[in-house]
């Protein structure tokens, strides 16, 4: 029932915990190690996005091996963008820039309340967007080499495709 704050350390592929003498010398055996960590920073400091502005809106998927996939609106000079990281086990890493510039959105208007689902073990990420000056729904999935949409580039314009929609 007791617990103890544990400063993790990561080297050569291992995180190790080093539990205090004095707290190992009054344990009851068994025991216990449940710990929570967060992963590289995400939990303190700047978080996950680690941007100095506005970050909103996250949404999670948990892939296999039990890594997290996050995409997230930020706000990038007036407007929000689209972002994605994923925790690849060791790090938070990218797929082709999704955590720099303008992310995966890059458009004009606020691109805000990302989802994302796994498919084709790529991920999908929708948004709304502002852009056409009608709020529409946008999609983009990971080929493996860039972020794509599924269909035309037709702008919000009333007619419905995979990629906008009106909402």
């Amino acid at each position: 029932g007791r617990r103890a704050d544990l400063e993790p350390t990561y080297s050569d592929g291992e995180i190790t915990l080093e539990v205090p003498e004095a707290f190992m010398a009054t344990a009851t055996y068994p025991v216990v190690i449940d710990p929570w960590l967060e992963l590289d920073f995400s939990a303190s400091g700047g978080g996950l996005s680690n941007s100095s502005g506005v970050s909103q809106s996250p949404a999670v998927v948990v892939v296999g091996g039990g890594n997290p996939w996050i995409a997230w609106s930020e706000r990038v000079g007036t407007n929000f963008e689209v972002f994605f990281r994923y925790w690849n086990g060791f790090k938070w890493s990218n797929l082709g820039g999704s955590d720099t510039g303008t992310g995966i959105s890059g458009n004009a208007g606020d691109s805000i309340h990302p989802t994302l689902t796994l498919g084709d073990n790529s991920p999908y990420i929708a948004w709304q967007d502002d852009t056409s000056g009608t709020s529409c729904i946008y999609l983009k999935h990971w080929n493996g080499t860039n972020w794509e949409e599924l269909s035309s580039t037709t702008p919000c314009n009333g007619n419905p495709t995979l990629t906008s929609a009106n909402t």
